[in-house]
């Protein structure tokens, strides 16, 4: 890879392939300075009108117009930024030809099939709904935690799910329990009514990928973690029984 020297009056490294010239590389450089993310400090020109951008706080990719009209809309971000995290992965996946050719010339491990793989699992995992409009085959279940969630939500609507939880580091949850609140919650997630608290074994309450969902044979406590109706024996009778 050609790394382009720094440009000690903006204080800006470039770096290219060596099909790109030093000249075309500044140029192109000095129009994304400004991002989304603050003021550059990397920019590495994978292919005329693709920029890697990095800032010192986070950074992503950066298309041209031309470029940027030839996103499928699913996908497409108007302004051609795409943060580096989840949403940069369109633009690798639709110009996967310039990404790979970067990345093996850059010497990254992460090119060919590998690179191509995490770019499609990415995608599958936090945009299902893009990934599977523009492949045509709806994302799996398995494959997205955003789809996952959403099913959760959707199989509990109206009951109690966890809002917070602490441990049995906590002066009034028992030893081997999880002190719990919740709320019922709608079927996008969001949490509506007034609060239940109670206690349950820390083993139940391991066993969630999401929220817990109260049992009806939790221990109902108030605000403090005191059961509200039990003869003293719950607590004990529930670390013994319950797993």
């Amino acid at each position: 890879m050609n790394i382009i020297k720094t440009m000690p009056f903006y204080g800006v490294t470039v770096s290219t392939t060596s099909s790109i010239s030093q000249e075309e590389a500044n140029r192109i450089a000095m129009d994304v300075l400004s991002t989304p993310w603050g003021r550059a400090d990397n920019v590495e020109v994978v292919a005329p009108g693709i920029v890697n951008v990095g800032t010192p706080s986070h950074g992503g990719v950066h298309l041209d117009a031309e470029r940027n009209r030839r996103m499928p809309k699913w996908f497409r971000q108007n302004d051609g930024w795409y943060e580096e995290d989840i949403d940069a992965n369109a633009p690798m996946l639709i110009f996967f030809k310039e990404f790979d050719a970067f990345q093996k010339e850059k010497g990254s491990k992460y090119h060919g099939k590998k690179l191509l793989e995490l770019i499609i699992k990415t995608l599958k995992e936090w945009r299902p709904d893009e990934y599977g409009d523009y492949s045509g085959h709806p994302v799996a279940l398995e494959d997205s935690s955003i789809l996952r969630k959403r099913a959760f939500f959707r199989e509990n609507e109206g009951r109690f799910i966890t809002t917070f939880a602490c441990g049995d580091w906590h002066e009034a949850v028992p030893e081997g329990f999880v002190g719990i609140g919740a709320m019922m919650h709608r079927i996008d997630g969001r949490p509506y009514g007034k609060p239940k608290h109670a206690l349950v074994p820390d083993s139940r309450y391991r066993n969630r990928e999401f929220g817990y969902v109260v049992a009806d044979d939790d221990i109902e406590t108030d605000g403090n973690f005191v059961p509200i109706s039990n003869d003293g024996e719950s607590i004990s009778a529930a670390s013994q029984g319950r797993g």
